[in-house]
């Protein structure tokens, strides 16, 4: 179904109506509506950014709230000023609590009386043709920054210019930040594509005879140079099968379990910047073979630069990743 995209601010609600919503959804929507809020942004008094957020949490000592919202590399200043627009009429000072760069995410402090509601985030995840909505204020520019709430006004994920960010993502990075007052991240060096979502074409067919992967696991498309992959013989157009043998089918649940690795850890009583082991299944394009990297990774709240690496393997070139052992191609092999 297609994704549903309301526009609020505190005294209205419009959105498109479709033969398949019922009645009842308005007042669901309506009432998540509470906790969506308009952000504008300025440098010297001139309008940087305007978008949504939502509030997650109240402090009633300080009158403190945290807002989640969007924020891109593009349009984010560390010095702008933020407003958060309690209604159409009052504007808060905000101050900037976090900014991941990765993500694309800020937490904005505002202080205000009590609110009527916070949001409550989904243990599950957004399924396939689920109807969902999109709130964000409408007279703060647009939805981007916004919660993605199901039929029961629960938060399914936030709304950024790059698509949905989950709410699994989201919970695990608010457990990080709480602890540890930064969001660290194991860092592969790679960027990814979903096999699942290139559908029938030759590319798949290819993958398919190679290596008999048809719907799970994610495509190299770059390898960022002096990265842990790129130094144990990960090249463009290998494949990434599981992670600590566990198979992947999206990025999304990739940096879902980096995430849960990165909670795991630190909740045992490691600190930032301490070392891990991880397993990651590959099927290499280059040599034709199935196989396992293992490698020390670092849980580090530092921002990495990606940087081009190695280009594509060739047929012909000779690819023989470090620390690999093989595995036998066969039909147990479907990931």
């Amino acid at each position: 179904s297609p994704l549903r995209t309301p526009r609020t601010t505190s005294s209205s609600l419009v959105y498109p109506k479709a033969p398949n919503v019922h009645e009842s959804a308005e007042k669901i929507v309506l009432g998540a509506a509470k906790f969506v809020l308009g952000l504008s942004s300025y440098i010297n008094g001139m309008l940087l950014k305007q978008c949504s957020g939502f509030l997650i949490d109240w402090s009633e000592n300080s009158k403190l709230a945290t807002v989640f919202t969007s924020a891109r590399e593009q349009e984010y200043a560390p010095d702008a000023e933020v407003r958060v627009h309690l209604d159409d009429d009052v504007a808060q000072k905000g101050q900037l609590m976090y900014y991941h760069k990765h993500y694309g995410f800020a937490l904005i402090g505002v202080h205000m009386d009590q609110p009527d509601l916070l949001a409550s985030f989904s243990s599950e995840e957004v399924r396939l043709a689920q109807d969902v909505f999109v709130l964000g204020g409408e007279s703060h520019g647009c939805c981007t920054g916004g919660p993605v709430v199901d039929f029961n006004g629960v938060v399914m994920g936030m709304e950024n210019r790059n698509g949905l960010i989950p709410c699994s993502i989201l919970n695990k990075c608010l457990h990080l930040w709480r602890r540890l007052g930064c969001i660290p991240r194991l860092r592969l060096g790679l960027k990814l594509s979903a096999i699942k979502f290139l559908g029938i074409c030759p590319q798949v067919e290819k993958i398919y005879r190679m290596s008999n992967i048809v719907d799970t696991g994610l495509i190299v498309e770059e390898v960022s140079a002096g990265s842990i992959a790129e130094n144990h013989g990960v090249r463009k157009g290998d494949i990434v099968k599981s992670l600590n043998g566990r198979c992947v089918d999206t990025t999304a649940a990739l940096e879902h379990m980096l995430l849960s690795i990165c909670v795991d850890h630190f909740d045992k009583g490691h600190g930032l910047d301490s070392s891990m082991d991880v397993t990651v299944g590959m099927f290499f394009t280059g040599g034709g073979v199935h196989g396992t990297i293992k490698f020390t990774a670092i849980a580090s709240n530092g921002v990495e630069i990606f940087a081009k690496g190695t280009d594509t393997v060739s047929d012909n070139e000779d690819h023989n990743p470090t620390s690999m052992s093989p595995d036998e191609a066969n039909e147990d092999d479907i990931w």
